[in-house]
């Protein structure tokens, strides 16, 4: 029976003699967006912001804003540029993707020239190489402007003009109604209410 014992004149430790191998760093994101709907009027620009939660650099990733359909882009940048000629056409010519912190991860999304079709979710994509995330918007697009407001109802104050749409239009119908029913009543009674 022979026995054999490991001698070697190298002093470096033990670990030193197994292969080391370097796995490149991967990093894993999040998209995070406003917690709160963005309000607009028609015919204001937008402003809808996204960012990475890790402040990594978007500057060599994809970034991509749609809808519904993912093949849909309301505007697309890849390949560190922007790509207009993939837009939807109802938003080309009409966005721009404010990259003043993509170093960091933060971009804007302005679409100009806001109509009521606007209205809705908007999604804000990022992938990377290896990853991808994004994060759903909700922009809500106001029709009624500060004028028409006080012609509908002249005399009356709105102190924050700038709330949901759902609720103007309950406060409009309720005070505009309430009005032509005491307009209605007046008349049939020959008084003034």
């Amino acid at each position: 029976i022979a026995s054999y014992k490991y001698k070697t004149n190298n002093p470096a430790p033990l670990w030193s003699n197994f292969l080391c191998v370097l796995v490149p760093l991967t990093v894993n994101f999040k998209v995070i967006g406003p917690d709160h709907p963005i309000m607009v009027s028609a015919g204001e620009d937008a402003l809808l912001p996204c960012h990475l939660f890790r402040n990594i650099s978007a500057q060599k990733m994809e970034v991509r804003w749609y809808r519904s359909k993912f093949s849909e882009p309301v505007h697309l940048y890849q390949n560190e540029k922007d790509q207009a000629e993939q837009q939807i056409p109802n938003y080309q010519g009409r966005t721009e993707l404010l990259k003043d912190g993509i170093v960091d991860g933060s971009v804007v999304l302005r679409i100009r020239n806001i109509t009521p079709s606007d209205h809705g979710q908007f999604i804000c994509f990022f992938r990377s190489s290896r990853f991808y995330a994004e994060a759903t918007l909700e922009l809500k697009v106001t029709v009624i402007s500060h004028q028409l407001f006080r012609s509908l109802c002249p005399g009356h104050k709105l102190t924050d003009f700038n709330v949901c749409l759902s609720t103007l239009w309950v406060f409009l119908s309720h005070l505009c109604c309430a009005r032509t029913v005491r307009k209605s009543i007046s008349t049939y009674m020959g008084t003034n209410i």
